[in-house]
């Protein structure tokens, strides 16, 4: 590994073998970045934006702010040729790395003309249910500076996160560009509202009405919302070795289902679900099952499930297709577990199978486990029976 000296920037580059995955992504109405901190994503959204010379803005992580009131708008002639320089002053000259861009909300929300504000405050209010407007500062005087109210009071008010999805449509609502690219859209957002917004950018309908003006859109993100479900092949993972970026497109359902859960934690613990699914045919069986996992495994999840009957199971485990479509490549498809009884329907085994749980998953108790199960089950009523009676 190369060592620099303390003031020296790396020399990160696109790797050879990836130079035709980074034109895709540059050529692609909307596009998703995917990897762990210091992949290298952030590079990627800046040297797009180099090459796309002025047709593009950079909206990065550090775009917090804050203002009181509006500053009234000065046309400036070579305004979008001097935000360009700007940003390509930090990305090439700096000593460090500058998360912030040339973009302030105060100055960008005075400058859209007053038909993209009216937009931007009917897309808060249908994002957010805040109603947004423009107030003088003193009523009584219409030469008062004025503020963005928002339901009431001073948009200075209102929380981080609301401000922050305000920098973003607000930065998407530009003309002067056709490229938009945004670092981790979801800093300080709550899930809906990241919903709301992926929506508003992936939805070719919405996009058309809200943004006509946009060709492109690329985020880099750790969230799972803003992954393209519609087309998998615009969704890129990116890695970095040494000062080498490499990236490469998602092209199938289990690769995307591997990234889901990779940004999900790789732990089915963090999502409140089950360690595993146990499927049994009788209510004994799911008090009996129950017992011996949180005795045997104390710090896992089971989820045990009285199907009752051969039928009720085959709906179980089409319901499982339907919560993971491709279970096959899903995290749970070696995590589901049919526990048959000794005589079953002739067609259970292959429909659990035709449903993708392997057939190394299916138990089917033999005739010594039966026998030792009717025992245990006497045993447990026996036991409640007691219980019963002490009580």
């Amino acid at each position: 590994m190369k060592t620099y000296g303390f003031d020296q920037p790396p020399a990160t580059q696109i790797a050879a073998n990836s130079q035709a995955v980074y034109e895709e992504v540059k050529s692609l109405n909307f596009a998703c970045l995917i990897g762990p901190n210091n992949s290298g994503k952030s590079f990627v959204l800046k040297r797009i934006t180099e090459e796309l010379g002025g047709r593009g803005t950079y909206l990065g992580p550090a775009r917090y702010s804050n203002f009181n009131t509006l500053t009234p708008y000065k046309p400036q002639k070579g305004r979008k040729q001097k935000k360009f320089q700007e940003f390509i002053n930090s990305f090439r000259n700096n000593a460090q790395n500058i998360d912030n861009s040339p973009f302030n909300i105060q100055q960008a929300i005075a400058e859209l003309d007053d038909a993209r504000r009216d937009k931007l405050f009917e897309i808060v209010e249908d994002l957010m249910g805040a109603k947004l407007q423009l107030a003088f500062s003193d009523p009584s005087n219409k030469m008062s500076q004025m503020y963005v109210s928002a339901d009431g009071h001073n948009f200075s008010f209102v929380s981080s996160g609301t401000r922050l999805i305000v920098s973003i449509l607000t930065s998407l609502l530009d003309q002067e560009y056709s490229h938009f690219l945004i670092d981790e859209p979801e800093l300080g957002v709550s899930p809906e509202a990241q919903a709301k917004l992926a929506e508003f950018v992936l939805d070719d309908d919405i996009r058309t009405k809200h943004f006509p003006h946009i060709e492109s859109v690329i985020f880099a993100t750790h969230s799972t919302i803003f992954l393209n479900r519609a087309d998998i092949g615009k969704n890129f993972v990116v890695n970095k070795a040494g000062d080498e970026i490499f990236l490469s497109r998602l092209s199938t359902v289990a690769d995307f289902n591997r990234i889901h859960f990779s940004l999900l934690g790789n732990s089915l613990q963090k999502l409140f679900l089950p360690d595993a699914i146990v499927f049994v045919e009788g209510p004994t069986e799911q008090e009996f099952f129950s017992r011996c996992f949180a005795l045997k495994y104390p710090n896992m999840s089971f989820s045990i499930i009285n199907a009752t009957n051969d039928s009720e199971m085959k709906r179980y485990a089409h319901m499982m297709l339907q919560i993971f479509p491709d279970l096959q490549h899903s995290p749970y498809k070696d995590r589901i577990f049919p526990i048959l009884d000794v005589t079953h329907g002739s067609d259970i085994i292959s429909t659990l199978d035709s449903k993708g749980i392997p057939l190394s998953s299916i138990i089917v108790w033999s005739k010594m486990e039966l026998n030792t199960f009717i025992h245990v089950r006497l045993w447990m009523s026996y036991m409640a029976l007691v219980a019963f009676f002490r009580s």
